[in-house]
C-alpha cells in the first residue's frame, strides 16, 4: 500500500519541473521570452497550495481513498490537457488544475500512511513518501531529454498523465477503505479514537505555537528556493552553453541529489532528530550554490554542485514533513502536515516569480544561481533553533479552542493498520 502511494506521489515531483524543462523551447515555439511564462510555472504551485488547504475538509467528507484517488484523476486530466495549450494564458490555466489535484495528494497520503505504521515510525514514513518527489525530479529530469527530442515537449505531459489516469483505479482498489463519523460538525475520530482538533488556530496555541512557526518558516524558505532554483535552471543552464535537450540533465541531477539527501533524513532523524539533520543539509546547499554561482565553473563541476545543492534542498522539502509530524500530536497531525505544507507551497509559488522578477530585471545567470542559497541561510537557522526546543512533548490533546477553521482536516481512521 505504501509503495502505491509512494508511486502517486512521484506525480508531484514529476510534475514540479516538468514545465521549466520545456520552458526554452516553447518560449522558441510561441516567439516569447522564457520570462514571459513565469505564470504558467507558478501556476500549479498556486494550485497545490489551494489542494492542501482544501484536503481536510475533503478528507473529513470523502475519506483519505477517494481524496487521493480522486486527486490523481484529476491532475492526469489537467496534464493530458496541456498539450492542447497553444499560449500562455491557456497553459497557466491548466498547470493550475493540475497543481490543484497535486495538492491534495501529500497530505490525504500521509494521514493514510501514518495510521498504517507504529508511532516511532510516522515521521520517517512520512519523510519517505515525500522524498518521491526527489524521485519524479529526478525521474522528469533524466527522462526529458529524450521525451523532448523524440515527442516534442507535449510528451513531457500526455505520457505522465497517462501513467497517473492509470494508476487511479489501481489506489482505489488497494487503499484501505475510511472509518468515520459522517456529518461530524467539530470532529472525526483518529486511529486511536482521540478527537480530531480542525481549527488551524489549534496549531498557534501554547505550546505549538513556536514550533508551528519555525516550521512554517523553514519551509517556506526552503520550498522558495528549491522551486526557484529548479524552475530556472533549466533555463539558465541553456543561457550559459547547454542545448536545450541537455539541460535536463541539470534537473535529473538536483532531483538525483535529493533522493540522496531524502535517504539521508529517512535513516539519520531517529538517530540524531529531524532538526539537526535539516540544518546540516541546508548548510550543504548554501555552499554548493555559492560556490557554483561565484566561481566561473562549467560542464561537469557545475552539474556536479547541482546535485549537491538538490541534496540539501530536497532534503529539506521532505523534511518538513517529518518536522511537522513530529511536533504536532495524534489529533492534529493532518491539520500541522497540511498547513505546513501548504506554507511551503506558497515558497513554491512565490520562487519561480522571484526567479524571474531577477532573471527579468538583468541579474547574470551565475549570480542568480548564488542568490537562490541566501533563504535557504535563514532555514538552516529556523532548524537548529528547533533543535532546541522539546517540541516531541505536545500534549496527546491538544487544547480547546474555537473550531471555526479555515482548514477542517479531520484524520481517518483506516481498515487496515497493515501496509
Amino acid at each position: 500500500m505504501l509503495l502505491v502511494l509512494f508511486l502517486a506521489l512521484i506525480a508531484d515531483g514529476y510534475d514540479s519541473i516538468a514545465l521549466s524543462l520545456v520552458v526554452p523551447t516553447i518560449a522558441k515555439e510561441w516567439s516569447v521570452a522564457p520570462t514571459d511564462l513565469t505564470l504558467a510555472l507558478t501556476a500549479a504551485n498556486a494550485g497545490a497550495v489551494i489542494g492542501y488547504v482544501a484536503a481536510g475538509r475533503l478528507v473529513r467528507r470523502w475519506g483519505s481513498r477517494l481524496v487521493v484517488a480522486g486527486s490523481m484523476a484529476l491532475f492526469s486530466v489537467g496534464s493530458i490537457a496541456t498539450v492542447a495549450a497553444d499560449s500562455t494564458p491557456g497553459l497557466t490555466a491548466l498547470r493550475f488544475v493540475t497543481g490543484l489535484g497535486l495538492g491534495m495528494i501529500l497530505p490525504a497520503a500521509v494521514s493514510i500512511s501514518a495510521g498504517c505504521v507504529s508511532e516511532r515510525r510516522r515521521s520517517s514514513a512520512g519523510v519517505a513518501l515525500a522524498l518521491a518527489v526527489g524521485v519524479g525530479s529526478s525521474l522528469a529530469g533524466t527522462t526529458g531529454g529524450g521525451l523532448l527530442k523524440n515527442l516534442g515537449w507535449h510528451g513531457l505531459f500526455w505520457i505522465p498523465g497517462l501513467v497517473a489516469l492509470a494508476l487511479t483505479p489501481v489506489l482505489l482498489g488497494v487503499l484501505p477503505a475510511d472509518h468515520r463519523a459522517k456529518n461530524t460538525p467539530a470532529a472525526s475520530t483518529d486511529p486511536a479514537g482521540e478527537r480530531e482538533e480542525p481549527s488551524v488556530r489549534a496549531l498557534f496555541a501554547a505550546p505549538l505555537r513556536a514550533g508551528t512557526i519555525l516550521v512554517w518558516g523553514f519551509a517556506f524558505l526552503i520550498f522558495l528556493s528549491t522551486y526557484a532554483l529548479t524552475a530556472w535552471f533549466p533555463t539558465v543552464l541553456v543561457e550559459l552553453g547547454f542545448s536545450p535537450t541537455e539541460a535536463p540533465a541539470g534537473s535529473a541531477l538536483i532531483g538525483l541529489g535529493g533522493i540522496v539527501g531524502g535517504v539521508g533524513v529517512v535513516l539519520l532523524a531517529p538517530r540524531f532528530g529531524t532538526p539537526l539533520v535539516l540544518f546540516l543539509t541546508s548548510v550543504v546547499a548554501v555552499i554548493a550554490l555559492a560556490v557554483a554561482g561565484l566561481l566561473p565553473l562549467a560542464g561537469g563541476l557545475l552539474l556536479g554542485l547541482a546535485s549537491l545543492a538538490g541534496v540539501g534542498l530536497i532534503a529539506g522539502v521532505t523534511g518538513q514533513t517529518g518536522l511537522a509530524l513530529g511536533i504536532y500530536p495524534m489529533t492534529l497531525r493532518t491539520n500541522g502536515v497540511g498547513w505546513a505544507a501548504a506554507a511551503g507551497r506558497i515558497g513554491s509559488v512565490l520562487g519561480p516569480l522571484l526567479g524571474g522578477a531577477l532573471l527579468a530585471g538583468g541579474i547574470s545567470h551565475r549570480s542568480f544561481i548564488a542568490v537562490i542559497g541566501l533563504p535557504v541561510i535563514i532555514s538552516a537557522a529556523l532548524a537548529l533553533i528547533l533543535r532546541g526546543r522539546e517540541l516531541n512533548g505536545a500534549p496527546a490533546t491538544p487544547p480547546t479552542v474555537d473550531s471555526g477553521s479555515s482548514l477542517d482536516a479531520g484524520e481517518t481512521s483506516v481498515a487496515s493498520k497493515t501496509p
